[in-house]
C-alpha cells in the first residue's frame, strides 16, 4: 500500500475516532466514574441491594467504555509507527497486522 494513501487512511480515522471521542466524552465518563467510586464505597451502599446492583453495573460499564475508548486510541496512535517500521523492513505480516 503506497504511503500516500496510507497516511490519507490514517488521518481518515484519526478523524472518525475523534468524532466517537466527542461523542463518548470520555472526561465526563471519569468524572462519572469518581462518583460512582464514591457511592459504591459507601457503608451503607447494601443496605439497598437494588440500588447497589445499579451502581455496581453503571461503574463497571462506564469504566470498561473507558478502557475500550483508550485502547482504541493507543492502537491508532500506534499506527503511524507500525507502518513505518514495516515499510523500512519491508515486512510484509507486519504491514497487514497494522492495516488490519
Amino acid at each position: 500500500m503506497p504511503s500516500l494513501e496510507v497516511a490519507e487512511q490514517l488521518k481518515e480515522l484519526t478523524s472518525t475516532l475523534a468524532s466517537v471521542e466527542s461523542v463518548l466524552d470520555v472526561p465526563r465518563l471519569e468524572v462519572e466514574v469518581t462518583e460512582l467510586e464514591k457511592q459504591a464505597s459507601a457503608p451503607d451502599l447494601w443496605d439497598d441491594q437494588e440500588r447497589a446492583q445499579a451502581v455496581t453495573s453503571r461503574l463497571s460499564f462506564i469504566q470498561g467504555e473507558i478502557r475500550k475508548a483508550l485502547a482504541l486510541r493507543q492502537r491508532v496512535d500506534d499506527l503511524p509507527i507500525m507502518f513505518e517500521l514495516a515499510e523500512v523492513e519491508g515486512d510484509d505480516d507486519m504491514l497487514g497486522e497494522a492495516g488490519a
